[in-house]
């Protein structure tokens, strides 16, 4: 495996998140949850108020949808 091209970084979502990996691959962890090995055709879900932390191993691109209020 090569180095990451990004240090892990933590974030907090915002609100429920579905996504779908376009192209490159990370590593997702979510505090108190599981980990996420994610490459492209990959669908993803994050829940609002999730802690994870991210960690970029190839120039990540994804589609994502929010709920509608």
């Amino acid at each position: 495996m090569s180095a990451p091209v990004t240090r892990p970084v933590s974030t907090d979502v915002e609100a429920d998140e579905v996504f779908v990996v376009l192209s490159g691959r990370a590593t997702v962890t979510v505090a108190g949850g599981p980990t996420l090995e994610l490459g492209p055709g990959d669908v993803a879900v994050l829940a609002a108020g999730d802690r994870t932390t991210w960690t970029v191993h190839e120039t990540f691109r994804k589609v994502y949808l929010l709920p509608v209020a």
